[in-house]
C-alpha cells in the first residue's frame, strides 16, 4: 500500500506544517520570511520525501529533469500557496475560487480512475462547504492563513498528482 501511496504521509506531513504554521501567523503575526520556511517545509517534503514533482511538461519531446523539475514543483506549490492566501480577503473568495478549483481536479481525477484524488479532494471541498456557509457576505467567521494556506498547499498538491501521476496524459509530450 505504502509503495502505491509513497507520497501520502509526505502530503499529510506538509498539510500539518502548512496548518501549524498558519495558526501561528494567525495567532502570533509572524513575518513573511518565517511563513517562507513553513512553505518550503511542506513543499519540500511532498516534492523530496513523497516523489511527486513535475516530470512532464506539455508540448516537450523529452522529460523534464529531475535537477530542474525538482525545484520547479518547490517554487510552484509555494507560489501557489502564497497566491490562494492573498485572495483570502474578501468574504468567500479564497473559498470559492478553492471550491471551483477542487470540484474541476475532483471530477479530472474521476474520469482518470484516481480514487485518491477524488477522496482527497472530496474531503477537501466538504471542508470548504461547511465553511463557505459563515464565511459569505457579512462573514462571520475568518479563514485565516491557517485555512487560505492549507488550501493553496492542496491544490498545488492535487494538481501535480493528478498531472503526473493520475492522468499523465494531461501533461504528456506529443510525439514528434
Amino acid at each position: 500500500w505504502l509503495r502505491r501511496h509513497g507520497w501520502l504521509p509526505s502530503v499529510l506531513f506538509g498539510s500539518i506544517v502548512r496548518l501549524g504554521f498558519g495558526a501561528w501567523d494567525d495567532s502570533r503575526e509572524i513575518g513573511h520570511y518565517v511563513k517562507f520556511i513553513g512553505q518550503f517545509a511542506a513543499a519540500i517534503a511532498v516534492v523530496y520525501w513523497g516523489g511527486l514533482w513535475v516530470m512532464h511538461v506539455p508540448f516537450l519531446s523529452t522529460d523534464v529533469p529531475m535537477g530542474i523539475g525538482k525545484p520547479f514543483t518547490v517554487v510552484a506549490i509555494v507560489g501557489t500557496i502564497n497566491a490562494m492566501n492573498h485572495s483570502d480577503g474578501l468574504d468567500g473568495l479564497a473559498g470559492g475560487e478553492s471550491l471551483l478549483s477542487l470540484g474541476c481536479l475532483a471530477y479530472l481525477g474521476y474520469t482518470a480512475g484516481g480514487a485518491d484524488l477524488l477522496i482527497i479532494a472530496g474531503a477537501v471541498i466538504g471542508g470548504v462547504f461547511g465553511f463557505l456557509r459563515y464565511n459569505t457576505h457579512p462573514a462571520r467567521v475568518f479563514m485565516g492563513d491557517s485555512g487560505s494556506q492549507f488550501l493553496g498547499f492542496s491544490l498545488a498538491v492535487l494538481a501535480v498528482l493528478l498531472t503526473q501521476q493520475v492522468n499523465p496524459g494531461l501533461s504528456m509530450a506529443i510525439p514528434a
